[in-house]
Formats: C-alpha cells, structure tokens, sequence
C-alpha cells in the first residue's frame, strides 16, 4: 500500500504537509499574465490595418507579428507547466526544471525579438524613404529656403508649410524636415506633425506601415520584458531558492 507522505490527517480534515518532507508542496506565488502575453491577437489587428492599403506582406511584419505569437504560446505553455508536476517529482526537482527551461526559452526568444526589432527600424526607415521619393525631396535652394522660412513669424511659418503639405512641395518639405528644429525655427515635435501630415495626405500606405511597424515594435518588445518580468512568479523563485538551501544544507553534513 502506497501512503501519500504529503498529506496528514489534522484537526478532523485532510492538510497538506508541509514538514520537510520530500513529496511536500509549497504553495506557488500568484501569477498574472500582461495582456500582451494573454492574446496573439495584436499582430493581426496590425495586419488588418496594414491590408487596407494591400500591405500586410511585409516579411519583416509577418515575421514579428509571428514571433509575439510564439512569445504568448511560451507564455501559457509555462502556466500550464508549472500547474501540472509530476508526480513522480519533487516539487524541488520541478521547480528546478521549470526555471531551467524558462531561463532556455528567454534566451532563445531575446535572439528572435532583437531580430524582428531590427526588421521593424529598417521597415520604417525604408517607409519614410519610399515617402521622400514620392514627393520628389531634394535639397535643391535649402539653405535659402529654411533661411526665409526661418525669418518668417509663427503665423506665415504655419500657413507657409501648410501649402507645403498640402500641394505636395518636396523641395520646401526637404529643406524643414531634413534639417535641424533649430535651423527652421520649429520645434522636433512640429517637424513631425508636418511630416505625419505629409505622408497621410500624399502616401497613406507609407503612413501605416510607419505606425503599425512602431506599434508592433512596441509589443513585441514589451511583451518580450513582460515575459521576463514574470520569470520569478512564474518559476516560484522564492520557494526554489528555499528548496536550494534546504538541499545545501543536507548536503553540507
């Protein structure tokens, strides 16, 4: 007959037994998953976006809309894990596993997040490219552009970039937005208003596939941070650390 050790009959009800035994288990911390580890689903909320102008297709998306996929499946993998031990186990032993295992996967998926990082930068710094060939940028007469428009007040300044903007100018445009903030007399936060301004008047398509390859940026890299931040709840580092020093302190004798 098999007795269950981690378990003791105590003031008229079954309690675990938490008295050293080596079948015993401690409680887990609680865990709360971000939303962004909860759904894979705010990648394709992108991809919807970006096919509104027939550019879901992007390698370097799809690529990273792919990789928040496998983050938020690591995610619930784990929970599940650390819920379901072995029997045959020690809770020390599946601890000891399970962080094991979560330090490998971290590490495999800081290699892929970088990666799609940097996929996502040159998306976007090819985007505005494509934007500044459209509208035929050049910096033909620059100097003598920024210098006038530099003179002129807030009023004529605001109106004089707004028929910029509006009809398309790319040598007015280039001059402001390729230059220094202090060198036309706006601020960095203006030069991007009136560029946003530009590319969702002129190349809408161009516009989303900046935002969305920031946005998906900012997921894939916070819920890369997130995944790491629950590491210690999720491998119930504390009570793995206890168990460690139990087991040294065996072994020292």
């Amino acid at each position: 007959m098999n007795f269950r050790t981690d378990l003791e009959y105590r003031n008229g009800g079954i309690v675990a037994n938490n008295a050293g035994n080596a079948d015993s288990r401690k409680e887990l911390p609680k865990l709360t998953l971000s939303d962004r580890l909860q759904s894979g689903a705010w990648g394709d909320s992108i991809l919807k976006e970006l096919a509104k102008y027939d550019k879901d297709s992007d390698p370097a998306i799809n690529s990273a809309v792919s990789i928040h996929k496998r983050l938020v499946e690591t995610a619930k993998k784990f929970v599940k894990r650390r819920e379901h031990q072995d029997p045959s186990v020690t809770q020390y032993i599946h601890l000891k596993k399970l962080n094991q295992d979560y330090t490998e996967a971290l590490r495999s998926h800081e290699v892929s997040v970088k990666r799609a990082q940097g996929g996502l930068i040159d998306t976007q710094v090819n985007a505005i490219s494509a934007f500044k060939d459209r509208l035929g940028f050049t910096d033909k007469h620059a100097d003598e552009i920024r210098q006038r428009i530099y003179g002129l007040s807030p009023t004529d300044r605001s109106e004089l970039l707004s028929q910029a903007v509006n009809s398309g100018d790319g040598n007015i445009l280039s001059a402001v937005l390729d230059a220094h903030p202090m060198l036309t007399g706006l601020t960095n936060e203006q030069q991007n208003a009136y560029r946003n301004m530009a590319m969702n008047k002129h190349a809408p398509d161009l516009r989303a596939i900046e935002e969305q390859s920031e946005k998906l940026f900012n997921i894939v890299s916070d819920s890369y941070a997130d995944l790491v931040s629950a590491k210690d709840a999720m491998t119930g580092k504390a009570i793995l650390n206890d168990y460690q020093r139990e087991a040294e302190a065996a072994n020292s004798l």
